[in-house]
């Protein structure tokens, strides 16, 4: 050591670096999740809204049909949810700018399965087995991509004519109803896409997701950040 260090201090510090550096190895190895693990790329197929007339007042709601391409960069197979048998936290976060992706805005997503029977606690069951469930997960090999649309409703966002949309109203011969509106502009030029599941609240097994991990180590691994499973696309330009 004396060609490299010449006194205590400096061997302390070199033994610390290296400490550093192998808990930072065994963090990503315990959660199966690098940051650069994966690459989730997007753009918008189609928007759309439609404007609700009541008591006087115009509300309107936004579709947004997203094409997502999730590419595995890592060395081994990775798990990830398929979009349909979804059933965790689907977040459209906006951004203040392309290059801004810390200046955000999340906006809430309305979920077609909320309020109705426990679809989540339903999903980790099913997920609770010796093998991965193909009928509700991908596994994506090294190098390989899957493909596939999502969409999201949202009642923020976006600007329409309001002008143009009350003036349809009157054809309808009624002061309520709800018809087809176009957006003008978008209020933000870009938005992530996140997809986050924590197993948490399953009483069953809190750590499901950990467990899973370990347990289909042999098929691939599920892009966890310590107990939560979560999937964040790269800025997606808003036109």
């Amino acid at each position: 050591m004396s060609g490299f260090c010449r006194n205590a201090m400096c061997y302390i510090a070199v033994m610390k670096s290296v400490l550093l550096i192998l808990v930072v190895i065994l963090t990503v190895a315990a959660t199966g999740f690098a940051g650069d693990d994966y690459t989730l790329t997007g753009s918008v197929a189609r928007r759309s809204a439609k404007v609700t007339l009541k008591d006087g007042k115009l509300k309107p709601e936004f579709t947004l049909l997203v094409y997502l391409q999730f590419r595995n960069d890592s060395s081994g197979p990775m798990i990830i949810f398929k979009p349909d048998y979804f059933r965790g936290n689907r977040n459209l976060v906006f951004l203040s700018s392309i290059a801004n992706t810390a200046d955000t805005t999340t906006l809430p997503w309305k979920d077609p399965w909320k309020n109705r029977y426990d679809s989540f606690g339903d999903l980790l069951r099913r997920l609770d087995g010796a093998s991965v469930p193909t009928g509700q997960m991908k596994i994506v090999e090294p190098s390989t991509s899957y493909e596939f649309h999502q969409t999201f409703t949202l009642e923020a966002g976006y600007t329409i004519d309001e002008s143009a949309a009350r003036s349809a109203f009157p054809k309808l011969k009624r002061d309520w109803g709800t018809i087809e509106a176009e957006i003008i502009k978008s209020e933000y030029p870009s938005f992530r896409v996140e997809f986050q599941v924590s197993s948490a609240s399953y009483k069953e097994d809190p750590t499901l997701l950990r467990t899973l991990n370990s347990r289909w180590k042999k098929f691939g691994q599920l892009p966890l950040d310590g107990h939560n499973y979560i999937l964040r696309s790269q800025p997606i330009v808003n036109d």
